[in-house]
């Protein structure tokens, strides 16, 4: 399982489709008659063919499944034999593939699973072609913004000081593209013993303010730690504006400190 984590979380795509490979390899996706073992009322049947939707089917039994592969021109053994699951499926892609053939199986898995959900809110599918052709294009253009050099930090003291014994630290931190039309936001959070709860990037859309952005951020911030189940939060950021605004406002389980802002901003980017 170890070796599977790790095959999974090093693909260079989206984390949404991480997350989803993750899922259907451990056979949790929820599939027609994954619902219907729930004693859920549905329809067993493909939208698309009518076969009776099975992780299988879903991914390698539909006829438009098999008419993507084959666009895609991945031909690994798996993705016409007769396996048990998704995750056997996986290792074969795995195994007949280089690495950028394996993101593109998971980045095209995830947008078949993606038209199969708009089908059932009453949209139409997709075609193979736009099928194959918005996953091209989302996993390419995610790949480009992981490739765009980023400017070198400077390399000073970067001081951290864990909050108080049953708190935790949520350390946030903004960058600005705007050749790429970008902002992104990150956010780190911590417990009283150094150890991480928890990490999100988001990327928003250029122009904002650069108060704007980093009023932005430390609400991202403080949402994400909410989010993980943690309320004894200390929040840092490096604008004094916000800190002082939420410090002198009734801002609930959050606390900031000047001292700790300014260093915390060096943690957040070395991170």
């Amino acid at each position: 399982m170890t070796s599977l984590w790790k095959s999974v979380w090093q693909l260079r795509c989206q984390n949404k489709v991480k997350n989803f490979i993750w899922r259907a390899c451990k056979d949790i996706i929820p599939t027609k008659t994954k619902l219907k073992d729930r004693k859920i009322l549905v329809e067993v049947e493909c939208d698309i063919c009518g076969d009776v939707e099975t992780t299988r089917h879903m991914f390698w039994g539909c006829k438009l499944t098999v008419a993507v592969w084959q666009m895609a021109n991945l031909k690994a053994p798996g993705l016409t034999a007769n396996l048990p699951n998704f995750l056997n499926l996986f290792w074969c892609v795995k195994e007949a593939k280089p690495s950028q053939d394996l993101e593109t199986f998971a980045s095209l898995a995830w947008s078949l699973w993606n038209n199969r959900n708009a089908i059932q809110y009453g949209e139409a599918s997709r075609t193979t072609l736009q099928i194959f052709e918005t996953s091209r294009d989302f996993l390419n253009e995610f790949q480009s913004f992981c490739e765009v050099p980023h400017p070198p930090q400077p390399h000073g003291p970067s001081l951290w000081r864990p909050p108080p014994f049953g708190w935790y630290k949520a350390n946030i931190d903004e960058a600005v593209f705007k050749e790429l039309g970008h902002c992104e936001i990150r956010v780190v959070v911590r417990n009283d013993k150094g150890q991480l709860m928890g990490a999100l990037s988001k990327l928003l859309p250029y122009p904002l303010g650069a108060l704007e952005i980093e009023a932005k951020a430390a609400k991202i911030g403080t949402t994400f730690a909410w989010e993980l189940g943690l309320r004894e939060i200390i929040l840092e950021g490096d604008s004094q504006t916000v800190m002082a605004f939420i410090a002198n406002h009734d801002s609930g389980p959050i606390q900031s400190s000047a001292w700790a802002r300014r260093r915390a901003a060096r943690v957040g980017r070395n991170l």
